[in-house]
């Protein structure tokens, strides 16, 4: 299994300063979705302005997708078992 933590990171100005690491599987299960869910709005705040952007933004949201399903497997799990439940 990969390891993955979620970084919670400062940056005002200059070089990011680490504030604190999370190890726990369900925060990070959390943080993913909730990554991918903010790229998914974006994409559609911007299909009403431009197609082009949008088509870019949603191959963006679909190789987040498929970055966060590698390193963590319960993504990958969750969304099949809710594409099967629709």
């Amino acid at each position: 299994m990969t390891a993955v933590a979620i970084y919670i990171v400062a940056q005002s100005s200059g070089t990011p300063m680490a504030l604190a690491r999370v190890d726990d599987r369900q925060a990070i299960l959390s943080a993913a979705e909730a990554a991918i869910a903010e790229a998914e709005a974006k994409a559609m705040e911007m299909e009403a302005a431009d197609d082009l952007l949008a088509e870019l933004q949603r191959g963006e949201v679909e190789q987040l997708r498929w970055c966060l399903q590698l390193v963590i497997p319960e993504l990958r799990l969750r969304a099949t078992s809710t594409a099967a439940v629709m």
